[in-house]
């Protein structure tokens, strides 16, 4: 009797401790996955400037987008980018500045065929062509309000990240 309590335990212990190791097994496992990244190319910018010519002291004067001042940007093809502008206030003297400012832009230098309006005062998207570059126009309503001669100049700032 004594040998078979004794098997009955070894059989139990061996059943129960069986039990434990698939049920450790039963609940733990692991895996892989990929881990890649696309390097983009950096964003360059160049500006050819809005240039609003001789104003009177008391006038207003406008110039569109699409025959204002262009930024040029270089950035990886097919992509997409982020714009915001940073716009000044005035140009030096409060008399002189720029109240209504208008956007366009397109994958080609283009600025009539194919370009869409662009927002000034909130993000904005901006494509790349397949070849890497896109244009932004911006234009303008200057205002002189009793300004006194002379010359006045102020700077826009494009900002670009990408999506």
């Amino acid at each position: 009797m004594r040998n078979s309590v004794k098997v009955a335990l070894a059989v139990l212990a061996f059943t129960m401790g069986g039990a434990v190791v698939a049920q450790a097994q039963a609940t733990s496992g692991s895996g892989t996955l990929s881990v890649s990244a696309n390097v983009l190319s950096a964003i360059t910018v160049t500006g050819n400037d809005l240039v609003f010519g001789n104003v009177a002291p008391t006038q207003t004067k406008t110039i569109a987008a699409a025959n204002g001042g262009r930024f040029d940007i270089t950035a990886s093809p097919s992509s997409q980018v982020s714009v915001t502008f940073d716009l000044p206030a005035d140009l030096g003297d409060p008399k002189v500045y720029v109240d209504t400012w208008t956007a366009l832009t397109n994958t080609t230098n283009d600025p009539v065929t194919g370009a869409s309006a662009l927002s000034t005062a909130t993000a904005a998207p901006v494509s790349v062509s397949a070849t890497g570059n896109a244009y932004v126009w911006l234009g303008g309503t200057l205002h002189t309000a009793g300004a006194t001669p002379g010359s006045y100049s102020g700077t826009v700032t494009l900002n670009l990240t990408y999506n």
